[in-house]
């Protein structure tokens, strides 16, 4: 090879080796930049994330406050039910830069349905891009009247026959005057307000005799009229100290269980010595003799129409509702009545009754008719004989709105719960009361002050957006 050829031959290597480096270099830097973009792309997307995290969360807590300021404004207005519609959503607001606005809904697919209806409560917000939906479900959250407070309340007068006694582990109030002589009133506390005389109330452990006639005063306040002799035996425990006069419902008390109950027509029942008759049977949640609808509250209700009802010799596990009785119409002879949930009274009566049921017991082999079958047990127990017996009492809340009587001739009426009566009570036999402090726990509708709405508690949960 000549000296140029190799000369020329150098000269083509080294181009060769700057070019292999130049391009080494390149792709180094490309590499670089690759990498560099990647990571940039990797911290953005990393920052999405948490900024959409953020919003995500951010979301739930203004969906949670859509719900606060729901409840708020429907407690601030007493015609909310009427204010929003089911299923309607509202407005949105903007609260720091999110938004939120809410729903309400119930079962019965209108908010105005009943007034003690519960109601779904959808809270929605937007914060970014992120959409959230929580769901409380809100109840009426009520105080108890105070008919449910005392053992026996009197709206009216109350006048006691000759050696008759009332004996109860509660308050006796009466809002009008007491007459009579009776053996012995006992109670937690004796509350008497005479016709326009203001608050009388007989407290403290001790025995008093008020003789015929006596004005007296209990502190600041006069004595109700008081006619015969009265000897109240008063525990130390006290009940209704403060001498609260009697509050009856609004006139709309029956209202829910007119809509809850199945009605029984006047027509079903059999007629027996010109009463229509409950008797020899059972009126249970699933149980209805009187016709194929049954009722899973065990609410029922008779339309009297001024006809005579009577109710003897049988077992109620539910709640009846007589519209319009006869005055004459009797609750008589044994009776086991309990409500089928505990919460809701027993005897419901729009009128005038009579109270002729006694403590003897409620004998199948005597009414001819099993008491506890496999539809109602008795305190878990059914069979298909006529061996059992119950015992003859209303347990529970009743009231009846106008005047009541518990008529001659009947040995002891028990009742385990308490008794309201809208009119006067003229109580012509013995009469026992034990007081239910649960009733005061869960009060049932019609006997209760409606506080506000509030969340039941373990229904928060996040809810599809749609």
């Amino acid at each position: 090879m000549s000296r140029r050829d190799n000369k020329s031959y150098r000269a083509a290597a080294l181009v060769r080796r700057k070019g292999a480096v130049y391009v080494a270099v390149l792709m180094t830097t490309m590499i670089v930049s690759v990498t560099a973009l990647a990571g940039l792309t990797l911290l953005d997307m990393r920052l999405q994330a948490s900024r959409s995290g953020t919003q995500a969360l951010s979301a739930r807590a203004y969906a949670d406050s859509a719900t606060a300021i729901a409840i708020a404004r429907i407690n601030q207005d007493a015609n909310w039910r009427t204010t929003y519609q089911h299923g309607v959503a509202t407005s949105a607001l903007t609260i720091d830069g999110g938004t939120v606005w809410w729903k309400l809904e119930n079962n019965a697919a209108n908010l105005t349905n009943q007034v003690y209806d519960a109601v779904n409560l959808t809270g929605y917000s937007k914060v970014g891009e992120a959409v959230s939906a929580r769901q409380v479900t809100l109840v009426g959250n009520y105080s108890p009247m105070n008919v449910l407070s005392n053992a026996l309340s009197v709206y009216g007068n109350l006048s006691l026959g000759k050696d008759v006694s009332i004996t109860t582990d509660g308050a006796i109030v009466c809002n009008g005057s007491f007459s009579g002589d009776a053996t012995a009133v006992t109670g937690s506390s004796v509350n008497v307000y005479g016709s326009g005389t203001g608050l009388g109330s007989l407290l403290g452990n001790t025995v008093t005799s008020l003789t015929n006639p006596v004005s007296q005063t209990v502190g600041s306040n006069p004595l109700g009229a008081v006619v015969g002799t009265l000897t109240a035996e008063l525990a130390t425990n006290l009940r209704n100290s403060t001498g609260e006069a009697v509050v009856l419902p609004d006139t709309n008390w029956k209202d829910f269980y007119l809509a809850a109950g199945t009605e029984i027509t006047l027509g079903a029942l059999p007629n027996s010595g010109g009463y229509r008759t409950i008797e020899k049977t059972v009126l249970s949640a699933n149980s209805n003799p009187f016709g194929s609808a049954t009722n899973i509250s065990g609410i029922y209700f008779i339309q009297c129409g001024g006809s005579k009802v009577q109710v003897r010799n049988c077992r109620i596990h539910g709640t009846l509702l007589l519209v319009d009785p006869h005055k004459n119409s009797q609750i008589s002879g044994a009776v086991n009545w309990s409500p089928t949930v505990k919460s809701l009274p027993a005897l419901l009566v729009e009128g005038a009754i009579e109270l002729a049921f006694d403590s003897l017991p409620v004998v199948e082999s005597t009414v001819n008719a099993n008491l506890n079958p496999s539809t109602t047990p008795y305190r878990g127990e059914s069979n298909n004989d006529k061996l059992d017996s119950y015992p003859s009492q209303i347990e529970g809340f009743s009231y009846i709105s106008g005047s009541a009587e518990f008529p001659n001739g009947t040995e002891l009426s028990v009742i385990k719960g308490a008794l309201a009566i809208g009119g006067s009570l003229a109580q012509n036999s013995p009469l026992a009361i034990h007081r239910d402090d649960e009733l005061l726990l869960n009060p049932p509708p019609g006997f209760r002050t409606y506080q506000n709405m509030q969340v039941q508690h373990g229904t928060s949960q996040s809810v599809n957006t749609q």
